[in-house]
């Protein structure tokens, strides 16, 4: 008899939790914009990373791009350029395009990537035109290391300004002469983000 009411009692459960899942309504976001499911699952996955977030009631998937572009204005410009100058100092370059890779902790990462030697080959090739920099947290124990192109943002400005609702450890920049920016968010390769900044 105990063995029939334990059963009882699981199936009740079982039936109540999978009712309460049935009933969990989903809603779909693009850049914090909501969209249908078919738009959602419309987006090439190449080009975009995904959220989702869930509670009793529902489930929400947020899918965002890698990459995001905008522009500064004239002052933002300058202002970024003055601080590009006092992280990196001489080696920074006003007239040329600058990928930065910012670093929140990963320590392993910035020094492999520092010795990527089809990403820094292309970079020396091309010097030009381009320019990269590794950039690491105030928090980071990296130290300043201008061969291996490895600096500290000892205030974190970078992160404060354009990766502060980021929730990667690695965020990338690419800063033109023209003002014009691209964001990158979700890209762990250094040599994907650099093959999706060449024009």
């Amino acid at each position: 008899m105990k063995e029939k009411f334990g059963f009882i009692v699981l199936l009740l459960i079982s039936i109540t939790c999978f009712s309460q899942n049935a009933d969990k309504e989903t809603y779909y976001y693009f850049q914090n914009e909501e969209i249908t499911k078919a738009k959602f699952e419309s987006f090439d996955e190449r080009k975009t990373y995904k959220r989702v977030v869930e509670n009793d009631s529902s489930t929400t998937k947020h899918i965002y791009f890698h990459k995001n572009i905008g522009k500064l204005d004239s002052i933002q410009f300058n202002q970024i350029q003055m601080l590009l100058t006092k992280i990196i100092g001489s080696e920074f370059k006003q007239n040329k395009k600058t990928i930065l890779h910012v670093y929140r902790k990963d320590n392993n990462h910035i020094n492999a990537d520092s010795k990527y030697k089809s990403y820094w080959n292309w970079i020396k090739n091309n010097s030009n035109e381009y320019q990269a920099f590794l950039i690491a947290s105030k928090d980071s124990d990296i130290k300043v290391d201008e061969k291996r192109h490895i600096f500290v943002d000892q205030y974190d400005l970078l992160e404060t300004l354009f990766f502060k609702n980021s929730e990667f450890n690695i965020n990338h920049l690419l800063i033109k002469p023209t003002s014009e920016i691209y964001i990158y968010s979700g890209i762990d390769d250094i040599l994907n983000v650099l093959d999706w900044s060449v024009d």
